[in-house]
Order: C-alpha cells, then structure tokens, then sequence
C-alpha cells in the first residue's frame, strides 16, 4: 500500500516535474496555438493617365456668363487651315462660338475661340506671325491695351472702324502656353473687356 502511495507520489512529482519545465511542457500539453494577425491589404488605386484632347481645352457653357448661347463647336480640318500653319507643323485645331441675343436692346455680341496645337519648336513663331497679324494694315483702328500676362505670352488688342455709326468694338486677345495657341475674340453691340479677360484666363488653365 505504502510502495503503491510512494509510486504514485514518484509519479506525480514526475508529471509535475515535466509540467513546470518550460521545455517539455509541449510535450505534456501540445504546442500552444500561436496567434497570427491577418494581413490587411490596401488596395492602390488604379493610376488612370487621361490625355487631354484640343477640344477638352475648348470654353464650356459654364465658363461663360449665362446669357450666351452656344452656336458652333467643331475641330478644325487640316484643309481649313493655310500654308503658312502646315509650314509651322500645325497639328490639330479647334474652335466653339458663343453668342448673346437681345432683341428689346438691340443686341447682338459673340465670343470665338480658335485652339491650335503646334510642335513646341515652332509655338514662339506662331505667337509673333499671329501677333503681326493682329495689326495688320485693314482700314481698322488697332490698340495694344493692358492685358495680365497668362501662359508664355500674350496680349489683346482693341479693334474700331472709324466713322462706324453703330460704334461698334472688337477685342481680340492671343496667347501661348506650352505647345497650344489661342485667339479668343468679342465683338458685337454690347462688349466687356473684364469678361474676355477673364475667360481668357480660364481657357489658360484648360492647357495642361
């Protein structure tokens, strides 16, 4: 009885024994289950490039005080344009046209827009030929006013036919940026020069 108490106490001091032992505690009791923490993945968004097209950079309804009215919006064909563009490399063009009709003020203004996209080696040559063209002898009285400097050049230009009786006024306003060229005209019975400016400046920022 007393040889039977002494084994299981022997026994038992050896289970203990082997419990309390970091390295056979395995042994006795399993491997303890090891906690992994799942991986979380961060999607990347997609990097999508969009090229921007000549017509993207082309004024908008809302880039224009509301009351003007949408009458043409187009690319320009290589045939519409003249030897002197195909000599400067011209690539692709466009223009849109705006006006503003009211008959119980008798009046009638427009806005047009010319873009053309030239190589970036000819641009500064397509400025001073345009330019050029802007005072060009036409029986028409032409002045250079102050204009904010947008892109890498620009500059506007009040335009009046003397003796008119409907005093009529013309601004044309030409500028560069980047390998992009840009005529934005008003004229009419009613016009603004703040208003051209100021689409102007908003035709700049459509360039990339």
């Amino acid at each position: 009885m007393v040889q039977g108490l002494r084994a299981t106490i022997l026994l038992l001091v050896i289970i203990l024994g082997t419990a309390v032992s970091p390295g056979c505690l395995s042994s006795v009791f399993g491997s303890p289950e090891v906690y992994i923490p799942p991986v979380v993945v961060t999607p990347v968004p997609e990097q999508v490039t969009r090229v921007v097209t000549v017509g993207d950079m082309a004024l908008g309804p809302g880039d224009l005080p509301a009351d003007y009215s949408l009458k043409d919006r187009s690319v320009i064909a290589y045939d519409e344009t003249g030897q002197l563009a195909h000599d400067l490399g011209w690539i692709h063009g466009y223009r849109v046209v705006y006006y503003r009709l009211n008959h119980d003020n008798d009046d009638i203004t427009g806005i047009r827009q010319v873009i053309g996209m030239y190589p970036a080696a000819s641009i500064n040559r397509v400025y001073e030929i345009e330019k050029e063209l802007l005072f060009e002898e036409s029986g028409m009285k032409k002045y250079e006013i102050p204009f904010p400097r947008i892109g890498e050049k620009s500059i506007a230009v009040r335009i009046i036919e003397p003796g008119d009786p409907r005093n009529l006024v013309v601004y044309s306003v030409v500028f560069i940026k980047n390998n992009i060229f840009e005529q934005i005209t008003m004229g009419g019975t009613a016009t603004d020069y703040e208003t051209l400016k100021s689409i102007a400046i908003t035709a700049a920022d459509k360039i990339p």
